[in-house]
């Protein structure tokens, strides 16, 4: 353990954090990209990092929350989500949400849009912001 990577020796395995930027990420070899915050990533960052996907089975994981309205020009995130909920095989979307009906105080609602909750994100917090 460094502390900007892991590195796993006996697989030649190496996990770096790298800032969202293009150039952090172009002409990289990469075997498995998660990316955070993906709704406010820049196209040009995600794009460079899908063009490093280089071998056959690699993957990109994209982790966020919705693109705000000032973001969707520049972020892919919100089209990817268009894509798969249009059945595009190529993008896997596991979306968590509550339905549109509930009321803000639906705590049964609540827990099941939000999957961490109990775990690292706490009700008392959550609770706090509203």
């Amino acid at each position: 353990m460094y502390k900007e990577r892991l590195e796993l020796p006996s697989t030649d395995s190496t996990m770096l954090a790298v800032a969202s930027e293009q150039s952090a990420v172009e002409g990289e070899d990469l075997t498995l990209a998660i990316v955070d915050e993906m709704g406010f990533t820049d196209r040009e960052v995600f794009e460079a990092t899908l063009l490093s996907l280089k071998r056959a089975g690699s993957k990109l994981v994209g982790i966020g929350t919705p693109s705000t309205p000032r973001m969707r020009d520049k972020s892919p995130f919100y089209s990817l989500v268009q894509s798969a909920r249009a059945g595009d095989e190529s993008v896997s979307l596991v979306e968590y949400g509550a339905p549109h009906d509930a009321a803000i105080d639906d705590w049964d609602a609540i827990r099941a849009a939000n999957p961490a909750m109990g775990d690292f994100l706490d009700e008392a917090t959550v609770k706090a912001q509203m």
